[in-house]
């Protein structure tokens, strides 16, 4: 996660696509990247969605916080939290978690889901 002066070296990746019959390589750098670990929240569990529908969730853990923390021990410098249920009711349903969040980690997190103007930004 963090970025360290020395992970920037140079790599080569080559890509082939049977489709288009071409391979394409390139050399690039990872020292500027910066790698956003991203927490989807269905009713406040930590999930992943099969093709986007809500009835296909996967739940990874039942605790955002200790989630949150996990990302912030590893290194990452921001989070990037998602409501799904507010992103599909168009106002957001997960404010406890996304406060747990919130309370648990030092590093900046965005939001998104159902927030649609600034009255809702003051709760978050």
């Amino acid at each position: 996660m963090k970025r360290r002066n020395g992970d920037g070296v140079n790599r080569r990746i080559l890509f082939y696509s049977p489709f288009l019959r071409f391979t394409v390589s390139y050399t690039t750098t990872f020292e500027n990247m910066l790698i956003i670990p991203a927490i989807d929240l269905k009713e406040g569990k930590c999930v992943r969605l099969e093709q986007g529908l809500m009835d296909k969730a996967t739940v990874y853990s039942d605790d955002p916080g200790a989630t949150a923390r996990h990302w912030e021990a590893q290194g990452a410098e921001l989070l990037h939290v998602v409501d799904l249920n507010g992103a599909f009711a168009g106002v957001p349903k997960n404010l406890d978690a996304i406060k747990a969040i919130r309370a648990a980690v030092k590093i900046p997190i965005e939001v998104g889901g159902g927030i649609r103007d600034m009255a809702t930004i003051r709760t978050l």
